[in-house]
């Protein structure tokens, strides 16, 4: 657990793992969920489940703002490919404000990124993905939940995301999007 503002991890790539041998609970997490955390930064590591996991997220940030995860990687495609899909949810932003997820690989059996506002809009604004990031095999690619997709008037959804689909699954989405109530109101499909 993190829990110093301004700390994270920087690793040195792919040989740079944190390991797990728990199928439940998450591997990484950041904050208390009470107080708010800034200036987080992870980089360039992996992070490498021994179990098929069956709940609990690989990282999980609370209460984040002004943050960067960079060039990581929940699982890859070689790790799947050796050794199964292990990880449930890789990136998990509960509550979280100006956030950068670039590069790296997220490779989960449930959902790749979830980002998840309060319904009173005091969090969940501005994540912002790209750098080539690869969000591999899970049911749904990014889980949009909570107040912060307010749509108005002219305002567009703008994502673009390299996503690709476990195989032979019925639904799965590369984008859904939850209102506060969790009613579907947008879902982009694959």
């Amino acid at each position: 657990t993190l829990t110093v503002n301004n700390g994270g991890f920087i690793g040195q790539g792919k040989g740079s793992r944190l390991v797990t041998t728990a199928a439940t609970g998450n591997i990484l997490t950041i904050g208390n969920g009470t107080d708010e955390m800034s200036g987080i930064r992870l980089q360039d590591f992996s992070l490498f489940s021994t179990v098929t996991r069956t709940s609990g997220a690989a990282i999980k940030a609370q209460k984040i703002t002004d943050s960067e995860l960079l060039y990581l990687r929940v699982g890859s495609r070689d790790d799947d490919t050796a050794f199964g899909n292990r990880h449930y949810d890789g990136i998990d932003l509960d509550r979280y404000s100006d956030v950068d997820i670039y590069g790296g690989e997220l490779v989960s059996s449930n959902k790749g990124v979830l980002l998840r506002g309060n319904t009173d809009q005091t969090y969940g604004a501005e994540c912002t993905m790209g750098g080539g990031l690869l969000i591999y095999k899970g049911f749904v690619g990014v889980h949009v939940g909570g107040a912060e997709f307010e749509k108005e008037g002219n305002e567009a959804l703008d994502l673009f995301i390299r996503w690709a689909p476990r195989a032979a699954q019925a639904h799965s989405h590369a984008v859904d999007v939850l209102a506060a109530a969790a009613t579907p109101e947008y879902v982009l499909a694959a």
